[in-house]
């Protein structure tokens, strides 16, 4: 077994570890501390996740507009779906009314 096997298998066995303990702290109705490497980049109650699919041209479109207005591609189909986008184009728009 090479350094980058044993290496992987450590990080394995360790995430494993605080799985666990996890689990069984949940269990117990238990928090555990959020470990020292954990990084927070999200602080919303956004969980939930949806697909859309673009083809390269409206992908690009979107990317585009996303661009100009300095945001996240995320964020700004978000906000056209929701219907805050203000002043997206109306061709960007209607490609994503016509994938969903």
């Amino acid at each position: 077994m090479n350094k980058n096997d044993q290496d992987l298998d450590a990080l394995i066995a360790a995430e494993a570890e605080h799985s666990e303990r996890v689990y069984e702290a949940e269990q117990q109705g238990l928090e555990l501390p959020m470990r020292t490497d954990t990084v927070v980049t999200r602080g919303h109650a956004r969980t939930r996740v949806l697909q859309v699919r673009l083809n390269d041209d409206e992908l690009t479109m979107l990317e585009a507009r996303a661009e100009r207005a300095g945001i996240p591609v995320s964020t700004l189909a978000r906000s056209i779906l929701l219907g805050q986008a203000g002043d997206i184009t109306a061709a960007v728009e209607e490609a994503l009314r016509h994938t969903l």
